[in-house]
């Protein structure tokens, strides 16, 4: 989701305290500025019963909303998959475990507990994948970006203008003062010719 807001850091706040409300949490969480922007990117992980009702609660929230997009990926198949391999794992593990209590020769027993071990590191390994799964099942992740205009290109552009037109002013002033002096440079233009003249003649 990418919506504008008025003020970004009472858009972060008003996320965080939705957050909590909502039994989420704050995965990830950017800010950052330019000379005309203030951007805040969060990552939050919502309980997927109640993503609708959060993005709703989000979305009242902003002043424009650019972009919300939402994409769904089944994990049935996976989940099935990976739960068969536990189950076999677990099927595996008590095949051993029911050969070590027949064993006799010591030989055989730790070659049976070596295998054991081995099964119960993949059983483990597999329940990771198993947890992190039902986790990405039960948690959806929504991305959000937030901006502010600050508006700093736009104020450096008005000053500019208002700095061309006080030149502007103070050039007419200029040009009207001169005006009001023409009898000045009259005489002026006068007297400098009657030196010339003198000069010739003498």
């Amino acid at each position: 989701m990418v919506f504008e807001t008025k003020n970004v850091d009472s858009s972060e706040s008003h996320i965080q305290q939705l957050t909590e409300s909502f039994n989420a949490y704050v995965q990830q969480k950017d800010k950052r500025s330019s000379a005309d922007r203030i951007d805040y990117d969060i990552e939050v992980k919502v309980p997927s019963a109640r993503f609708d009702a959060y993005v709703d609660a989000v979305t009242k929230h902003a002043y424009e909303v650019d972009r919300k997009q939402i994409t769904t990926k089944d994990q049935t198949e996976q989940y099935i998959d990976i739960a068969a391999r536990l189950k076999n794992k677990k099927e595996l593990e008590e095949r051993y475990r029911q050969l070590l209590d027949e064993a006799e020769a010591v030989e055989d027993m730790l070659a049976i507990e070596e295998k054991l071990s081995k099964v119960r590191e993949e059983i483990e390994s597999v329940e990771r994948r198993l947890r992190h799964l039902q986790q990405r099942v039960n948690y959806s992740t929504l991305r959000i970006n937030f901006y502010q205009n600050t508006g700093a290109s736009l104020q450096f552009f008005e000053s500019l203008g208002n700095a061309f037109a006080k030149g502007w002013t103070i050039f007419l002033r200029l040009v009207l003062l001169i005006s009001h002096l023409w009898m000045l440079f009259v005489l002026a233009g006068l007297i400098y010719l009657g030196f010339k003249l003198f000069r010739k003649k003498r």
